[in-house]
C-alpha cells in the first residue's frame, strides 16, 4: 500500500505544479500522514494488528485524496502556461510574452525594439 502511495503522489505533484501551486506546501503532510499510518501498521499494538487490512488501504487514502484535491483547485494567476499582454512602449502595439520571461528583456516581435517584459503585477495594476 505504500508503493500505491507514492504512485499518486508522482501526479499530484505535477498537477499542482502545472496549475501554480507550490508542491511541498500539499506534499508534506500528505507524507507525513501516509508515513504515521505506515508506521502504525508496522510496529502497532495488537488491535492495529487485527485492523491491518483497514489500515493498508488507510494507507493510501491521503495520496488518493491528495490526486483528487489537486485536479479541483482552480489554476492560480501566473500559473506555467499563462501569458503576459501588454503595450509595447515603442509602438503601442499589444505584445503578447509567457510567463517565464516575466522581467526579462525581449524583443518586440511587432516593431523589433527591446522592451522589458512586466511582472503579472504590474499589468493588472494598469488596468
Amino acid at each position: 500500500m505504500l508503493l500505491l502511495a507514492i504512485l499518486f503522489l508522482a501526479p499530484a505533484y505535477y498537477v499542482l505544479k502545472a496549475r501554480g501551486y507550490s508542491p511541498p506546501i500539499f506534499l508534506w503532510p500528505t507524507i507525513l500522514v501516509t508515513g504515521a499510518l505506515w508506521l502504525f501498521q508496522l510496529f502497532g499494538e495488537e488491535w492495529i494488528l487485527r485492523n491491518a487490512p483497514a489500515l493498508g488501504i488507510a494507507t493510501g487514502l491521503p495520496s488518493i485524496l491528495l490526486l483528487g484535491l489537486s485536479y479541483t483547485l482552480p489554476k492560480r494567476k501566473g500559473a506555467p502556461g499563462m501569458s503576459i499582454e501588454f503595450p509595447c512602449p515603442h509602438c503601442k502595439q499589444v505584445i503578447k510574452f509567457g510567463r517565464q520571461f516575466e522581467g526579462l528583456a525581449q524583443q518586440c516581435p511587432k516593431c523589433e525594439e527591446i522592451v522589458s517584459v512586466p511582472s503579472q503585477t504590474t499589468t493588472a495594476e494598469k488596468k
